[in-house]
């Protein structure tokens, strides 16, 4: 068994290595039931793959898969979250605590506050403003222990951003699966419930990352991650 928090941080671990993982699972699983003779040379592979840096590879491949989809995420959000929703226009925030922060932010970066009507005579120069102060915040919301909700919040959206980014590869991955299973077991499918169990969790696999995981899907925890940051000014 290879133990991923001796070589990983917590941040790589679930928001990097899972969505690897998790990706190659419904091959995996199906091959070692198809195949179960191949189980211990696969697992002795594995282990050597993961000493000589296989798990920094997959971490780096799930990552880059997710960065290459944020961007496009971000336009069609209206902007990084975390700069929105400092926005007057923005209704995340209720205007009231938005102006609180506005002024605390202020205080704290020297970066003065646009008024909304600067705002909506210059968005851009307004988000840089905003973009200042979210840099600001993340840069002293490091402390993963005093800013636990803020780092769990960040790990959520890392996670959700690269499956996303993976997605495709998922899909390919449960059809895959499927088809290993269908062709080895064709002539017992009907009757070997095992067999059939195998069948819908893969079939549900396909279903879920198919139809489930989008960018709304993601859009719930860099809202929530968006959120938790600013509140980080309050310490």
């Amino acid at each position: 068994m290879i133990e991923l928090a001796k070589i990983t941080d917590k941040y790589s671990r679930v928001a990097r290595v899972y969505p690897a993982l998790l990706l190659v699972a419904p091959v995996f699983m199906v091959v070692s039931f198809v195949y179960p003779e191949m189980y211990s040379s696969a697992m002795g592979i594995v282990a050597v793959l993961a000493g000589l840096g296989g798990v920094n590879v997959l971490a780096a491949i799930s990552r880059d898969a997710g960065k290459r989809r944020e961007s496009e995420m971000f336009e069609e959000w209206g902007g990084v979250p975390s700069i929105a929703i400092l926005r007057h226009r923005d209704s995340r925030l209720g205007s009231v605590i938005k102006h609180v922060y506005h002024e605390k932010l202020s205080t704290l970066t020297g970066v003065m506050a646009p008024s909304d009507s600067d705002e909506r005579a210059n968005p851009e120069l307004a988000d840089e403003c905003y973009e200042a102060w979210s840099n600001y915040l993340r840069t002293n919301s490091r402390d993963t222990s005093k800013y636990s909700l803020l780092f769990t919040e960040n790990i959520n959206y890392g996670f959700r951003r690269n499956v996303y980014g993976l997605k495709p590869w998922f899909i390919t991955s449960s059809i895959l699966g499927l088809l290993i299973l269908l062709v080895s077991k064709y002539d017992v499918i009907t009757t070997d419930p095992i067999s059939q169990s195998f069948v819908v969790f893969c079939t549900a696999y396909l279903i879920f990352f198919a139809f489930f995981v989008n960018a709304s899907w993601v859009k719930i925890v860099a809202d929530e991650y968006a959120k938790r940051l600013v509140e980080s000014v309050d310490s």
